[in-house]
């Protein structure tokens, strides 16, 4: 998960990178809301935030059309 996080939060981190990112920090909280990935707690707030960043900014993208809910 902290890889991720760097990742997204990296202004100059390629777009395939970020994208990716994004999808699997959404991803770790499938299906139950809690994280699979690490013990690390991150807000539905901030999870919705990655999910709308990721539908909003990258349209067409792969991991985009494959993220259909946020957790």
């Amino acid at each position: 998960m902290k890889y991720y996080q760097q990742v997204i939060a990296d202004p100059k981190a390629e777009p395939e990178d970020k994208t990716y990112a994004l999808y699997r920090a959404v991803m770790c909280f499938s299906p139950s809301g809690y994280n699979s990935c690490d013990r690390q707690e991150i807000s539905q707030k901030t999870r919705q935030r990655w999910f709308n960043l990721l539908k909003s900014q990258y349209k067409g993208n792969q991991w985009e059309q494959k993220l259909k809910y946020y957790w």
